[in-house]
């Protein structure tokens, strides 16, 4: 299992206004709640966040690292697949070992 936190940004919204919204997600919550994904899984805790998130693990970005990931969301939540809006994705993959340590700053 591989934890992770992550904000999103609406690029859409940043094409029609210029300014980038609020980021969505848990990336900025203090206890120790994160998210998690069984990598190269399709049971319906790891699809309902989509295809696009677990890419970077199955390309082999390391365990304790962070990326920028432009999604569509077709291949983004399931709840939103019927539209193809970009998103922005920061997101930080991380053991669940190291999830107590996590402080969710940068």
């Amino acid at each position: 299992m591989q934890i992770f936190r992550f904000l999103r940004y609406n690029l859409l919204s940043y094409y029609n206004t210029g300014l980038l919204p609020n980021g969505e997600g848990n990336m900025h919550i203090v206890t120790p709640v994160a998210t998690s994904i069984v990598i190269g899984s399709h049971n319906q805790s790891t699809t309902r966040w989509g295809t696009a998130i677990q890419m970077p693990m199955l390309l082999g970005l390391p365990v304790d690292s962070e990326v920028n990931l432009v999604v569509a969301s077709e291949a983004g939540f399931s709840s939103e697949i019927i539209s193809v809006i970009p998103y922005l994705y920061n997101i930080r993959y991380f053991k669940s070992a190291n999830l107590m340590n996590f402080s969710g700053k940068k």
